[in-house]
């Protein structure tokens, strides 16, 4: 932990100090990033792995610890192509670094090796205000976030949300999340499978105080958190936060949405129906708040577009509530299994 603290406040020195940084700086800068900003935020720029290996041989640490706690001595692209140096915080304690490349190298980010990114959110720590802990995708998202006064921004550190992230945010005071993804049009599908991902990952921990945050189109290729900042204001970000729809709305919606655009372009099948009522009810049996469910039936048989499919709420009560006992069958078999395996594990 020494030895990495002593890396950040080398970069973050770095940053500020190196002519050979001003590339980095003007990135920053023009991704809206005011010198305070940049500060509070403890980016850094790495100025190659020679230099920081002389720094610290300086500060008084042995070579045999540099060689050995320095986790990115590994990849030679790191301090290379990719400069911009970003401190890995969960908890309040740094964990490693991600380190950006500014120009067209791929992938754009690379992790110090053995980087821990599952055990606690990126920029998470003891949750104030709400309560409400807002989940983005990157790291200079969350941070920017935080350098504008946003509270409990935090981001998921890689593709994925764990279990152990969401029972670490509950430990840390979380009463309920929001989920803020990435706007892309042309990765639409991606991210809702995403989104539903996080969704299942948090119901599975039993928190059901889950909303999804919808960013306006900007133009172009995406809408980020950073990006809406930049040219909108905390002010605007605020208000996508206060204005997300709670999950259930949100997977609903987007099943509709789905169906709705494939009955443009051709009139639908009673297979396509099947495959409607199979999404809708599949959903509706993973959601663990009994009124929560209550509210989706509703929002589905009174959808004006649903009603021209002479669905009725008896018949989609009954389908519920079989799926549901299944599911509850299921689950209690594999939990007898587990519990006889332990069993005869302690009898041997």
């Amino acid at each position: 932990l020494s030895i990495l603290e002593e890396c950040a406040n080398y970069f973050s020195w770095c940053l500020h100090n190196s002519t050979s940084a001003k590339k980095t700086i003007a990135y920053l800068n023009d991704r809206g990033y005011s010198m305070d900003d940049i500060k509070t935020m403890d980016l850094g720029y790495f100025p190659g792995q020679k230099n920081l290996h002389s720094f610290l041989i300086k500060k008084g640490y042995s070579e045999y610890l540099v060689e050995n706690f320095i986790q990115f001595k590994k990849d030679s692209r790191i301090g290379e192509s990719h400069r911009l140096a970003i401190p890995y915080y969960s908890g309040g304690v740094i964990k490693g670094f991600k380190f950006r490349s500014i120009d067209d190298a791929s992938p754009k980010y690379l992790n110090s090796h053995g980087l821990d990114r599952m055990g606690g959110f990126f920029n998470v720590s003891a949750l104030k205000g709400s309560k409400d802990l807002v989940i983005v995708e990157g790291e200079l998202d969350a941070l920017h976030a935080t350098a504008k006064g946003l509270l409990n921004v935090v981001a998921t550190g890689g593709s994925s949300v764990s279990s152990e992230q969401i029972q670490d945010a509950k430990r840390r005071g979380a009463k309920s999340f929001s989920i803020a993804l990435d706007h892309e049009s042309s990765k639409e599908e991606d991210t809702i499978k995403k989104t539903n991902a996080i969704i299942e990952t948090i119901l599975g921990e039993q928190m059901s105080k889950i909303y999804v945050l919808t960013l306006p189109d900007l133009g172009g290729a995406k809408t980020d958190p950073d990006r809406l900042l930049k040219e909108c204001g905390v002010g605007a970000f605020r208000k996508v936060i206060f204005e997300a729809s709670p999950y259930y709305r949100w997977q609903l919606q987007s099943i509709i949405n789905k169906y709705v655009k494939v009955e443009k372009e051709r009139r639908l099948e009673y297979r396509d129906l099947n495959a409607l009522l199979d999404e809708v009810v599949d959903t509706a049996t993973k959601i663990i708040d009994p009124m929560d469910r209550d509210h989706y039936k509703k929002l589905f048989i009174s959808t004006e577009w649903v009603k021209t499919l002479g669905i009725t709420s008896s018949s989609l009560d009954e389908t519920i509530e079989r799926l549901t006992f299944n599911r509850e069958k299921e689950a209690q078999a594999k939990a007898l299994k587990r519990l006889i395996f332990e069993v005869s594990s302690l009898h041997e």
